[in-house]
């Protein structure tokens, strides 16, 4: 067994990671790896994220019909070779109650583009995972987020809520 993950076991208590399933990111010059340097991929964890939010991002619903809504679209996570279940790119959107008694699908309205997702209704940890996702880049995470949710300010919000910018980062 790796040194990095029996050193994650040590470190944390959290009993629901698969730690068959963990990837731990590459070490890098400094302190050894801490809980800090895992991505937790796993679809039961990334389900669990959700779940903890514990209400719908767009309306608020907190009914027990909803969907772990992936930031970073699957397919788009495929095409730039990225962890398909890493915890920070979950978001809970309600769904339609099958039972017909409550009305309303975010989930479904944000994909057929009726009600996008905002921008403000992201967590900072779903900010965070678009801009790892697209390496860093906040140019192409900007586009990415003005292209697949209601974000206009997008580089704002990755610039107030995630960190600074390229130009930032140059300049200091």
């Amino acid at each position: 067994m790796d040194a990095h993950v029996r050193a994650l076991r040590r470190a944390t208590t959290m009993s629901d990671v698969d730690y068959d399933r963990l990837l731990i990111l590459p070490p890098t010059a400094g302190p050894p790896p801490t809980i800090v340097d895992a991505i937790v991929s796993n679809p039961q964890s990334f389900h669990r994220e959700a779940a903890w939010q514990g209400h719908c991002a767009v309306c608020g619903r907190t009914d027990d019909f909803w969907h772990a809504h992936h930031v970073v679209y699957q397919q788009h996570l495929r095409d730039l070779h990225v962890v398909a279940y890493d915890t920070r790119g979950a978001l809970r959107l309600c769904i339609r109650d099958p039972t017909g008694r409550r009305a309303g699908d975010c989930h479904h309205a944000h994909h057929d583009g009726s009600r996008r997702v905002k921008g403000s209704e992201l967590t900072d940890d779903n900010l965070a995972h678009v801009l790892w996702a697209h390496g860093g880049d906040h140019d192409r995470a900007a586009a990415y987020l003005q292209r697949y949710y209601d974000a206009p300010d997008a580089a704002r919000l990755l610039a107030t809520r995630v960190g600074a910018t390229r130009a930032d980062r140059r300049a200091a």
